[in-house]
């Protein structure tokens, strides 16, 4: 008796099949990936979020600096800390694995070839995802011209702020968790750091928790900054990496709020117009917005 086999068509219609089947699973496999990223990331900001109220509790209700040198040191950026640190934020966290993002590329700090940014004695740099909201500069361009005051929750410290070259003391204090308007509305911590960090040339594997290397996008210390991220452009020209920043978690960016609560934010709902940003969304201050 003769066996029936397949026939090459009968094989070609199962492979176009699986080809089918392929197309249209892979994509939603690819959106399960990035969904259940942008879960981890949101979990991660979160403890961040919850680690700072824990922080502040035991300071007065007031924020940390976005960067600050220990008494009595010596004009050394390896004797600053930033507020991630692990004396600053730290002992409220534990895993320090929290501050990289699963939705950025891994890697570990280049420092070494930096020697100035080595931390001091007790202290490991890794890498980070995040950004404090520290606005201090270029803002009256960046606000509705009836905005007048311009405080950020986290004040940018020693290194940004001025003051002397030994045991600095920043000029403008941080806030406190009580003085905000809207606690509800009112961002603490933004992604985007690894991109910024890419944009202004300085490259992400400089970026850690511990030092700064004077690239000004460690934090978000800039009304162009928060502008250019929220718009995903530089004055109008689209940028892909300033695109990139605060649309990696479908089109989203997970963002931690001054009442400890996180939320996924479309970047355009953070403006009020083609380019101004929403106070309430940045500013302690913001009533009428």
């Amino acid at each position: 008796r003769r066996n029936r086999a397949f026939t090459l068509i009968e094989l070609l219609v199962v492979i176009a099949i699986i080809a089918i089947l392929a197309a249209i699973l892979f994509p939603v496999f690819a959106q399960a990936k990035v969904a259940a990223k942008k879960a981890s990331d949101l979990s991660n900001i979160k403890q961040i979020g919850i680690a700072t109220i824990m922080y502040t509790t035991d300071f007065d209700d007031r924020y940390m600096y976005a960067d600050m040198y220990p008494p009595s040191a010596a004009d050394f950026y390896g004797n600053m800390y930033r507020w991630s640190s692990s004396i600053v934020i730290g002992p409220y966290m534990k895993n320090a694995d929290l501050f990289q993002s699963p939705l950025d590329p891994s890697y570990v700090p280049d420092i070494e070839g930096w020697s100035w940014m080595l931390p001091s004695p007790g202290r490991t740099a890794k890498p980070i995802s995040y950004m404090a909201n520290a606005l201090f500069n270029g803002l009256e361009d960046a606000f509705p011209p009836e905005v007048t005051s311009y405080r950020s929750p986290i004040a940018p410290g020693s290194y940004w702020n001025g003051g002397s070259d030994d045991a600095i003391t920043p000029l403008i204090p941080s806030a406190t968790t009580t003085e905000s308007s809207n606690p509800a509305s009112l961002i603490v911590f933004v992604p985007g750091a690894q991109e910024s960090y890419d944009w202004i040339g300085c490259g992400r594997t400089h970026l850690n928790t511990e030092t700064i290397a004077g690239c000004w996008n460690e934090d978000l210390f800039s009304g162009w900054h928060a502008q250019a991220l929220a718009m995903g452009s530089w004055f109008g020209a689209p940028d892909a990496l300033m695109a990139k920043g605060w649309r990696k978690a479908g089109n989203q960016a997970n963002m931690s709020f001054s009442d400890s609560h996180v939320k996924s934010m479309q970047p355009g709902g953070l403006l009020l117009g083609p380019i101004e940003l929403n106070p309430k969304y940045f500013l302690v201050n913001s009533e009428g917005f």
